[in-house]
């Protein structure tokens, strides 16, 4: 597996941020979900955690495209 994520920065208090980034994985990927506060607190695909949200899209084979939103 391969993530490669593009540079972001964020301020304490921004809103509408979101992190980028692109994965390759063989064989493919079953279970994807970001990990959101020290108590372990996820956060997958069509799911809404508090300000937290995140959006998979399969480019072809093995390569997606992930984003993270925070608003």
């Amino acid at each position: 597996m391969v993530l490669g994520c593009m540079n972001a920065t964020a301020a304490v208090g921004e809103r509408n941020v979101y992190v980028s980034c692109e994965l390759t994985a063989r064989p493919d990927v079953v279970q994807l979900y970001w990990v959101i506060d020290d108590n372990g607190t996820t956060v997958a695909e069509t799911q809404i955690v508090n300000e937290y949200w995140t959006l998979l899209m399969v480019l072809f084979f093995s390569l997606s495209s992930l984003y993270f939103f925070i608003r």
